[in-house]
């Protein structure tokens, strides 16, 4: 239950800075042996749509709702993951396109040197 929400919050840590700060915060003013608490506050710290929070704070059975706040920090995490790897794509074209720019110049001058 809570120590699996804990464990996924760890584990976007690295993933998104943001979280760092919000789970330290989150640490601090929570009591995390309170599982209720815990997983809504959990949730709010996602980019969910507000029906899906406004969901999980309707849901009176605890194990649904830990889980249903278990699928949106998987998503937040699933996110940020292809946000990362999009950003990389992203960077090694840059980079080819500033190395093959680099390597087309070079070659200009050097045909005009000889």
């Amino acid at each position: 239950g809570a120590a699996a929400i804990v464990s996924t919050l760890k584990e976007l840590i690295p993933q998104n800075p943001t979280f760092s700060q919000e789970m330290f915060h989150l640490l601090n003013q929570v009591d995390i042996n309170d599982p209720v608490m815990l997983a809504d506050l959990a949730a709010s710290m996602t980019n969910a749509k507000s029906e899906d929070l406004q969901k999980i704070l309707e849901t009176e059975n605890l194990e649904q709702r830990i889980e249903n706040t278990l699928l949106l920090l998987r998503e937040e995490y699933d996110l940020s993951l292809l946000k990362e790897q999009i950003s990389q794509k992203i960077d090694e074209r840059v980079s080819k396109q500033q190395r093959d720019f680099f390597l087309r110049e070079q070659l200009r001058e050097i045909q005009q040197e000889l």
